[in-house]
C-alpha cells in the first residue's frame, strides 16, 4: 500500500495541506530506513492514509497556517517597503493590534494598519524632524550593522531584538512622553491629527468605510507603545535601573507620563 500525497489545487489552504502530506511521506520514508525502528513501513502508510482522510480534523489547521502564513507575507511585505527603520520600531510594538494581523476591528477598540501615517506624522510634529531624522539615521546604522552580520539570514526580527535597537526606541519613547506634560490637552491634539490623516486617506479610497479615531484607539496605542517602558519600570529595582540608564529626570517624566495616561505598568 503506498500512501499518495495530494496535488494541490489554486492558492488556499490546500497548499498547507500539500506540505504537511510531504512532510507526512518523509517521515515515513525516514521511519522505514530505519530498522532499528521496529515499524512496518505498510503499517505505516496505511495509518497515513487513514489519518489523511480524517479532513475534519485538519481543515481548521490548514486554514489557520493559511492565514498566518499570509498575514506573515503580507507583514514582512509592509515592513520591507518601509526605509524608515524608526519608524518601524514605533511600528512593530503596535502591529499585533492590527485588525490585518487577527486583532480587534477598530470598530471595537482595535486599530489598522491605516492609523501608520497619521502615527509617523504625530511623531514628526511632536519632536520636530530634525530630531526624528538623527534618530531615523541611528536606526538605519544598526539595520547596516545587523545585515552586514547576518547577510543572506537577515530578519526584521533581528533588528526589533537588537540592544541597541532597544536603547534607541527607549529614547523615543522618553521623548514623546515628554511631549505629553499636559495629557488632555495633547490627548485633544493627538487625535486630531491621526482623524486628519485618515480622512485623507479615506477620501482617496473608494468605497471605504471610515472610522473615527477615539480616546479608546489612543489607549490602545499608547498601551502597545509603551509596554516596554511599563515593563521596564514595573517595579523598585527596574525603576533603579531605568533611572541609572536614562536619567532620574527621564524617570520621572515617564512615570507622570503613564499614570496620566493610565497605562499599566506591568
Amino acid at each position: 500500500m503506498s500512501f499518495i500525497v495530494n496535488k494541490p489545487r489554486g492558492s488556499g489552504p490546500q497548499r498547507c495541506r500539500f506540505v504537511s502530506e510531504q512532510h507526512l511521506s518523509l517521515f515515513i520514508d525516514f521511519v522505514e530506513s530505519n530498522a532499528a525502528a521496529g515499524i512496518s513501513g505498510d503499517t505505516l502508510r496505511e495509518l497515513a492514509t487513514a489519518f489523511q482522510g480524517q479532513q475534519a480534523l485538519m481543515a481548521p489547521i490548514n486554514r489557520r497556517s493559511f492565514d498566518d502564513c499570509h498575514r506573515a507575507r503580507i507583514q514582512r511585505e509592509f515592513d520591507d517597503k518601509r526605509n524608515d527603520h524608526l519608524g518601524r520600531l514605533i511600528v512593530r510594538l503596535i502591529s499585533d493590534h492590527f485588525v490585518e494581523n487577527g486583532a480587534t476591528p477598530p470598530e471595537e477598540g482595535g486599530l489598522s494598519r491605516r492609523v501608520v501615517p497619521g502615527l509617523l506624522n504625530l511623531l514628526d510634529l511632536a519632536l520636530g524632524v530634525d530630531v526624528l531624522n538623527d534618530y531615523r539615521g541611528k536606526g538605519e546604522v544598526i539595520v547596516t550593522r545587523i545585515r552586514e552580520t547576518t547577510g543572506e539570514e537577515f530578519e526584521w526580527e533581528d533588528y526589533f531584538e537588537d540592544g541597541e535597537a532597544q536603547i534607541l526606541l527607549a529614547e523615543v519613547l522618553i521623548k514623546i512622553a515628554l511631549t505629553f506634560d499636559d495629557y488632555g490637552k495633547r490627548l485633544d491634539w493627538a487625535l486630531d491629527v491621526i482623524n486628519k490623516a485618515l480622512q485623507r486617506e479615506y477620501s482617496a479610497a473608494d468605497g471605504v468605510e471610515h472610522w473615527s479615531f477615539e480616546e479608546v484607539h489612543f489607549r490602545t496605542l499608547l498601551n502597545a507603545m509603551f509596554r516596554p517602558i511599563a515593563a521596564a519600570t514595573a517595579d523598585a529595582e527596574k525603576r533603579i535601573a531605568f533611572a541609572n540608564a536614562f536619567g532620574q529626570a527621564q524617570m520621572n517624566t515617564v512615570t507622570v507620563f503613564l499614570e496620566s495616561a493610565g497605562l499599566n505598568q506591568t
